[in-house]
């Protein structure tokens, strides 16, 4: 699925980094292993924070395709590669 890739580690999370102008724009993308549910968690460039969740990969990432679609469409470009975080620890 090009950008958003294959699901790395469960219990870990993704955060992918996007710019327009001066804004940036975070996303969070992890397996809530509590609510046994795929989550996607927007950070606004205006401090707002935004959480959809999957109950299934399929529908995760469909929905993590059209955002990525939605958000080139919209002139927000990658800013560097997603960092992949596991138990809140930076890994490589």
């Amino acid at each position: 699925m090009g950008h958003w890739g294959p699901w790395p580690i469960a219990s870990a999370v993704m955060i992918w980094f996007y710019e327009r102008g001066t804004e940036t724009l975070r996303i969070e993308t992890r397996f809530n292993n509590e609510a046994r549910a795929y989550e996607l968690i927007w950070y606004y460039p205006d401090g707002t924070r935004t959480l959809e969740s999957f109950a299934d990969e399929a529908h995760f990432r469909a929905r993590s395709a059209a955002v990525e679609s939605s958000l080139l469409g919209e002139d927000w470009r990658p800013s560097g590669s997603p960092q992949l975080l596991r138990d809140g620890w930076k890994l490589g």
